[in-house]
């Protein structure tokens, strides 16, 4: 046994501490990766199969070799699985981001890695000096100016509030005294998730989603698909210039389950 040997095989024996800070400064380059994978549906593709880059390369339009050292990359941190035949299958994370995952973090990856955003994540040094939002210096646009400006960025933004706060809509649901109420108004309800469990919850109940006019087709989708449509309007406007009128309650109701306080206003 040569001298170096012990040398050797003490440095693969890295403190946990060490390799957790090496995983988190490799982050961004692993939320790219992610991004990619999304935007290419591929955990989509494989669905509950195993396959080969080969065999995603023709649905993915990225070549094959560059393809498997993406999949193999991102199966080093868990998010796929690698049999011995150099096939690629889904696992509990990667699961996560296919379409029909419930709640899905699909959009989250497209929406927040979005171009913009990550231009302006950039500037975080900046930022943290002035004490001054940069987004709109640097896109042109502020945040919700950006997102209603394109119908798939819109349709992405209001499926990831569906999918972050989606399952809390039942707790709002039962959790607060809507039988007092015959009519109510969700403002920014992007596709409606909150205001259907809600309705659902509580049949004596009318209700309205107001958000902003490129989640309108979405939240007349989801409410329909909801089985609620014939209880809900859904219209266009924007909470920061006016909110209609004429409702028993006018809330965010995602605001019920964020804070204890609700402000409730008669007509």
């Amino acid at each position: 046994m040569t001298q170096g040997t012990p040398g050797c095989s003490a440095q693969r024996e890295r403190p946990a501490s060490y390799l957790r800070m090496a995983e988190l400064l490799l982050g961004s380059r692993i939320t790219m990766a992610l991004r990619v994978i999304v935007d290419r549906s591929i955990p989509d593709l494989l669905g509950s199969e195993a396959k080969s880059a080969a065999e995603l390369s023709s649905q993915t339009d990225i070549a094959a070799p560059a393809l498997e050292r993406l999949l193999r990359a991102l199966t080093n941190v868990g998010v796929f699985h690698e049999d011995k035949y150099g096939r690629f299958s889904n696992t509990d994370l990667s699961a996560w981001l296919r379409r029909g995952a419930n709640p899905s973090l699909r959009e989250i990856s497209l929406v927040l890695n979005d171009e913009a955003p990550l231009r302006a994540w950039q500037k975080l040094d900046r930022v943290l000096q002035t004490g001054q939002p940069i987004f709109a210096e640097i896109n042109g646009l502020t945040p919700f100016e950006y997102i209603a400006a394109d119908p798939v960025r819109s349709g992405n933004f209001a499926r990831l509030m569906r999918g972050v706060y989606g399952l809390e809509g039942l707790c709002i649901a039962q959790g607060f005294p809507f039988s007092r109420f015959s009519t109510l108004i969700d403002i920014g309800g992007g596709a409606g998730h909150i205001l259907a469990d809600i309705l659902l919850a509580h049949p004596q109940l009318r209700g309205t989603v107001f958000d902003l006019l490129r989640t309108t087709d979405v939240a007349r989708q989801f409410l329909s698909e909801r089985d609620c449509a014939d209880r809900a309007e859904v219209m266009a406007g924007d909470f920061f210039q006016a909110v209609p009128l004429g409702y028993d309650l006018r809330a965010p109701l995602i605001f019920m389950l964020l804070n204890q306080s609700v402000v409730i206003r008669r007509r």
